[in-house]
């Protein structure tokens, strides 16, 4: 059985509404049925704007980080289950940058693909074997 490739755009700290809604016009305007799994992964204040522009498409919509809590006092934290409810169906976890920026161990990630699972959000993991390590948080 062999699975379904997956191509992931990072927007990283880019964007603005209309930046962002003329490349996803561009986007749609050239994809077709694509025979892979598109994703796009925009900065989180643009996340409720994309799932507009992406609705009925075949492009999901993906964030760029995910919280290691389900909820509580953790100021500019979104968990798993508040991007469930704007249809977001990935989240990168584990991404370099926030691993050295953001001080980010192996047990964050495995804790945040582990909330992103338990709420339908698919971890793309920057390496798949921390990703694999959720189970075992």
């Amino acid at each position: 059985m062999s699975k379904r490739k997956l191509i992931a755009g990072n927007w990283k700290m880019n964007g603005s509404l209309a930046a962002n809604e003329a490349l996803v016009k561009e986007l749609l305007a050239g994809i077709g049925q694509p025979a892979c799994d598109v994703v796009v992964c925009p900065p989180g204040v643009y996340v409720a704007q994309l799932q507009g522009l992406l609705a009925g498409s075949p492009i999901e919509l993906g964030v760029q980080n995910v919280s290691t809590h389900e909820n509580g006092p953790f100021t500019g934290d979104v968990s798993a289950d508040m991007l469930k409810d704007f249809g977001v169906r990935y989240a990168i976890v584990g991404h370099s940058e926030r691993r050295l920026h953001q001080a980010e161990s192996d047990v964050h990630v495995a804790i945040k693909a582990k909330r992103a699972l338990a709420a339908g959000i698919t971890p793309s993991c920057a390496w798949a074997r921390r990703c694999a390590s959720a189970r075992r948080v």
